[in-house]
């Protein structure tokens, strides 16, 4: 597109709209600071130093001339590249559920959070070329939760692989492999998510019959301002060795702070089984428990080597201090679940205690069939079905006749927004009744003949 402009061949405005669209709301979106996000990277996260994107501000010099209109944006862009901004430097709140690519990404100036999944229509992240060796887990709702965008980066060698963020898994002794390389389809028929550009919900129910894996569970991501509401239910498995849920597995830094029933406590580096926490503060992120459970926590060094994860690169050990959180739910769960919800930029057991009281979250329902949250602050209900059903609640009621992910919000005496979504991207109309105080209405979300446009969130005024 550069080399063309000015000539016969240059990019018609329409075409320069495609591409400035590309680069601003998706590719850029992708890295923070000067990192993009380990999870959209495929196979190339086992090669030292991938993540790191600063030769790219080439791009987004030429972007520039192609398209002046949005010249300050790019030039934001290189100057986070470049470190001469910080991270959050003009980064504005978005909410993009992909649904061709079973991918949610979540953007406020503080933070970045992302979702990855695979279903039936999406291939699971590669490995090929002995690149990759230990992505097994990596799509089955892996997270990435950066606020500079340095969290994970190199840290791949001394991982544990069984811990990767946001995923549920079976502690096994050897990672398993995929049959093939290059991407295997995943086996979710529910894989999806709801958005309105600002807030949204993705949600996963899976199934793993890997013999070796045997693990599956229904998860839901709840996506605000000042937080994410994370929920998992039915978690079950025949593995022999226990089931995990990570929150997270990052670079450690000084100072853990946990509390346990009230009483705060600074961890020193360990190993911790921490019984119902209310809360977990490590590097400005905070993690609430909401439901009593049985909490890991570690802080130490690990080790490993790129070899271990491609082969073509270097055998030596490398050693860096990590920290590892999640929820453990024992040997063979029949009917697991989980509830964890993660605020960035808090500093201080102080800021922790003030976000519990003023806490805007609802959880309303986490089980295999419904998961529901309400931020009371904004108003916004959000509720995941995982098949036909009813969600009850004084205030607001919902009845659907198949699975899918609603977004309710701006209710008031006469109107309220729906936004709906079919994660089985069936191509079938899904019947919905509302009920918003004594008011009923009913309406049919059409998603017949969307064709490629299956997965897409559809929005409906409802009047009352």
């Amino acid at each position: 597109a550069s080399y063309a402009l000015g000539t016969q061949y240059q990019l018609d405005k329409e075409k320069v709209k495609l591409l400035s669209k590309f680069m601003r709301e998706t590719y850029y979106r992708t890295v923070r600071g000067q990192n993009m996000s380990f999870d959209v990277v495929g196979r190339s996260v086992s090669r030292p130093g991938l993540l790191n994107k600063r030769t790219t501000t080439t791009y987004a010099q030429r972007m520039i001339d192609i398209d002046p209109t949005h010249a300050d944006e790019y030039k934001a862009i290189i100057a986070r590249l470049n470190r001469k901004q910080p991270a959050d430097y003009q980064v504005t709140a978005s909410h993009t559920h992909y649904f061709r690519g079973d991918y949610s990404l979540h953007v406020r100036p503080q933070y970045n959070f992302d979702v990855r999944l695979a279903s039936t229509r999406t291939k699971k992240c590669e490995y090929g070329n002995k690149e990759n060796l230990k992505t097994y887990f990596m799509s089955d709702g892996c997270t990435n939760i950066v606020q500079t965008g340095d969290e994970y980066f190199n840290i791949f060698p001394v991982w544990n692989w069984c811990h990767i963020p946001g995923t549920t898994a079976p502690q096994v002794e050897k990672i398993p492999m995929d049959p093939k390389a290059w991407g295997v389809l995943g086996t979710s028929t529910y894989a999806g998510g709801v958005s309105d550009s600002i807030y949204g919900a993705t949600a996963y129910a899976y199934m793993d019959t890997n013999p070796e894996v045997n693990t599956g569970a229904k998860k839901s991501w709840y996506f605000f301002d000042n937080e994410v509401v994370c929920l998992g239910a039915g978690i079950q498995s025949t593995s022999t060795y226990p089931v995990h849920t990570t929150v997270n597995q990052c670079f450690l830094k000084d100072g853990i702070l946990v509390d346990k029933g009230g009483k705060e406590e600074t961890l020193a580096n360990g190993s911790y089984t921490l019984q119902a926490p209310q809360w977990v503060l490590h590097d400005k992120i905070g993690y609430f428990f909401p439901q009593k459970e049985e909490v890991f926590l570690t802080a130490q060094t690990q080790s490993g080597r790129w070899y271990d994860i491609n082969t073509s690169k270097s055998k030596k050990e490398e050693k860096r201090d990590v920290f590892t959180l999640g929820i453990n739910h024992g040997v063979a769960p029949k009917d697991g679940s989980y509830a964890y919800i993660v605020v960035p930029g808090k500093t201080s057991a102080q800021e922790m205690e003030a976000y519990q009281k003023e806490n805007a979250i609802e959880i309303l329902s986490n089980n295999a069939k419904v998961q529901a949250v309400r931020n009371t602050k904004l108003n916004v209900w959000m509720v995941t079905f995982f098949e036909a059903g009813t969600f009850k609640h004084k205030e607001l009621s919902v009845t659907v006749d198949k699975p899918c992910i609603l977004m309710v919000k701006d209710i008031n005496a006469k109107s309220a927004n729906l936004h709906i979504a079919d994660p089985g991207q069936t191509q079938s109309p899904i019947q919905v009744e509302l009920k918003i105080g004594k008011k009923k209405q009913a309406l049919t979300a059409d998603f017949s003949q969307t064709g490629i446009y299956a997965g897409a969130t559809k929005q409906y005024t409802v009047k009352l």
